[in-house]
């Protein structure tokens, strides 16, 4: 709907570590076709692939309980190769297979290959194999990130983000998380971004937020709305905040915006659009137009 943010969505999944294999079933939805563009970006933002072939039934998953789909967005790249592209899609090793690749890892570790090091993280922070080690991950995504390792660089810059084995930090976490932003890495520019808020680095964030929207992606166009709708480090207006609400599709803040330039029968057609997809500011607003004439 249009109060979903799919950029922050990609970006609470990638700063989950949810097992070995991740997949995300999506039920109902079994009329998808090449040129779904948002299903699309979601996938490329996962930098995951789309099984719209497979179909689960009840008890696929869990006994009982119906899982029934037919699109399946999965292989969402917890290990990646040398190169910061995506391996081919993981078997489920049990914990014995798990443990001898550990090891295997570790003995050819010397050869500081950028892979095998940031394999060696991922282990140790999900705990696949070995037992679950903050600063032992940190360790070893660091070795990889010295040698230039792009998702590297974007996991260190999680660990200081979030203080995960080591001290909370977002001014080291905007340094790491810069590495991987000026290589195209798109979670790291949008991490970017919150970090410099969090600082109160408004201008920089600003710079990335404006980047990233002008790349066609919803949050940092409604974030850059915010912007120009408080007057945060650039000039109040009101119908630059609109413009950007418009391209994000964001509903119910582009009737706002029209309400405050006292464009009510329009503003009123926008909270309408935002109430038939269900959003519930829309509807509240729409119910207040209503009552006040």
């Amino acid at each position: 709907d249009d109060y979903f943010n799919l950029e922050k969505f990609v970006c609470l999944l990638n700063k989950c570590s949810i097992g070995k294999n991740q997949f995300i079933c999506i039920e109902p939805y079994f009329d998808y076709d090449e040129t779904d563009e948002k299903l699309n970006r979601f996938v490329k933002l996962l930098e995951a692939e789309i099984y719209h072939e497979k179909s689960f039934s009840k008890g696929t998953f869990i006994e009982g309980r119906d899982w029934t789909c037919r699109v399946v967005i999965g292989k969402i790249p917890l290990r990646r190769n040398g190169c910061g592209g995506v391996n081919t899609p993981l078997i489920e090793l049990d914990w014995k297979e798990e443990e001898k690749e550990v090891k295997r890892l570790l003995k050819i570790a010397e050869k500081n290959d950028t892979s095998v090091l940031y394999s060696l993280g991922f282990h140790y922070k999900n705990g696949d194999g070995i037992k679950r080690d903050y600063k032992e991950a940190f360790k070893w995504f660091h070795k990889a990130a010295e040698q230039g390792h792009i998702e590297a660089n974007y996991e260190l810059g999680l660990f200081y983000e979030y203080g995960y084995g080591v001290i909370q930090s977002y001014f080291k976490a905007i340094e790491w998380y810069l590495r991987a932003a000026e290589q195209e890495h798109i979670t790291a520019q949008f991490s970017l971004g919150y970090c410099y808020e969090k600082t109160n680095n408004y201008s920089e964030a600003i710079k990335w937020f404006r980047k990233l929207a002008e790349e066609g992606f919803e949050i940092a166009q409604c974030r850059l709305g915010e912007y120009y709708e408080e007057g945060r480090e650039v000039c109040q207006n009101t119908l630059e905040a609109l413009r950007w609400y418009h391209k994000a599709e964001y509903y119910y803040k582009v009737g706002e915006c029209l309400e405050k330039m006292r464009y009510y029968t329009e503003a009123v057609k926008w909270y309408t659009k935002g109430a038939k997809g269900g959003c519930e500011y829309a509807m509240n607003c729409l119910g207040r137009c209503y009552i006040n004439g």
